[in-house]
């Protein structure tokens, strides 16, 4: 008997946010929900105490312009308003609010392999190539090394001519993994392939050709997912394609044309 209880024992997982279900010698143990359904509390949970519900808050904005403020305030809920942008200087701050960090003090020259895109073929990959310089101190411009560039990602892929479709894609690595519906299976954007980076010269050459493997732990995103997301664009019209990331403390965003081939929407 005290052989089984020990057995038994070691099934709970001692985590008071979670569920232990056994069956045979499997266990699972599955994260229970602590919403309370009271707007102006937090549903957090403690592993040594189960479900809290301290006061919540909540957050707005982006760079200068984030805030944050009591849910409630005496059982009434309080609406968050961001800060008020301002122009973009070079100082470490987000001061326009766009989620870039000095985007102006970057100029980035860049042209796109391939410019035209065949939705009706599967393609190789698709590339960036740029020219990057700091011109935070417009009178002494300087190059900036490919090799001091963050992991970039497409950070807008729309029609050129439809300004309706037009959305800001986020960083996939500030996305949670896992996601708190879909677990670990589903794909956070579009990340170029940091190994295959081609920094000779110059130049510096940013690679999406790493296929998309439904775990969200990996960050990668090749030609047909950009097609995928171009499917929509009628033929023989150009879409922009947007890449964002980090040239040591500035923030930058290159856009280009591409030609959509699309003769299934015809």
């Amino acid at each position: 008997m005290h052989v089984g209880r020990r057995v038994q024992r070691r099934r709970h997982d001692g985590n008071a946010c979670t569920a232990d279900t056994c069956s045979g010698t499997s266990c699972v143990h599955t994260n229970i929900s602590c919403n309370d359904g009271n707007v102006c509390t937090a549903d957090l949970c403690d592993p040594a105490t189960g479900c809290i519900h301290p006061p919540g808050q909540t957050t707005c904005g982006l760079g200068a312009c984030r805030r944050t403020v009591d849910s409630c305030i005496d059982g009434v809920p309080q609406t968050c308003v961001p800060g008020t942008p301002a122009a973009e200087v070079c100082n470490g701050i987000d001061d326009d609010c766009d989620g870039l960090v000095d985007e102006n003090g970057v100029q980035a020259d860049c042209t796109v392999n391939p410019s035209t895109i065949n939705l009706g073929s599967q393609g190789s990959s698709f590339s960036m190539t740029c020219k990057l310089t700091n011109v935070c101190d417009p009178a002494n411009p300087t190059p900036i090394p490919g090799s001091t560039v963050s992991q970039v990602y497409i950070s807008r892929i729309d029609s050129a001519d439809d300004p309706g479709d037009d959305v800001t894609l986020p960083d996939p690595a500030t996305l949670p993994c896992p996601d708190p519906v879909l677990g670990s299976a589903y794909e956070r954007g579009i990340s170029e392939n940091l190994a295959a980076r081609d920094v000779s010269n110059a130049n510096v050459t940013f690679k999406f050709n790493l296929p998309a493997d439904g775990d969200c732990s990996t960050l990668d995103g090749n030609r047909e997912d950009i097609a995928a997301r171009l499917a929509a664009i009628l033929d023989n019209t150009s879409a922009t394609i947007c890449i964002t990331g980090k040239a040591g403390s500035l923030g930058f965003q290159a856009c280009q044309l591409v030609l959509v081939k699309n003769k299934g929407l015809r």
